[in-house]
């Protein structure tokens, strides 16, 4: 994968450019090094990317650690690479198909919002997991 590639995929709403590009860097390296692994999903480092924004301590390393971790938990890490994948699909397709379709705008803006409530839905119970 590319630079270009990775950097389109660690542009995560809350994660300035200051913070994204060692992460890239980090990224890019560790393919670099690391040539008997397959490389860095981009998946994954949005997913690194998306830690990053949640905790401005968090180092680029320790995220990259914690979203290829997340990934490989057999039972719900594939599922959330997928989603990761598939709103880097969306998001870099949206503009392109809207433009001036009223109709399908709005079910696509609505379907999003059920995403977000389900997303929430499920903090709720992860959070409910760490309290009991």
């Amino acid at each position: 994968m590319t630079l270009e590639e990775y950097a389109s995929a660690v542009d995560v709403p809350g994660l300035d450019s200051a913070r994204a590009q060692p992460l890239v860097e980090h990224i890019l390296s560790r393919n670099q090094v690391l040539v008997e692994r397959p490389p860095v999903p981009l998946a994954v480092a949005r997913c690194a990317a998306a830690l990053m924004a949640a905790d401005d301590k968090l180092p680029s390393p320790m995220a990259l650690a914690q979203a290829e971790a997340l990934a490989e938990i057999p039972e719900v890490g594939p599922a959330l690479m997928s989603i990761q994948d598939n709103l880097m699909v969306i998001s870099g397709r949206l503009s392109k198909i809207f433009k001036g379709e009223g109709m399908q705008r709005l079910a696509m803006a609505r379907v999003l919002r059920h995403l977000i409530a389900d997303g929430t839905r499920l903090i709720a119970g992860l959070n409910q997991l760490g309290a009991g």
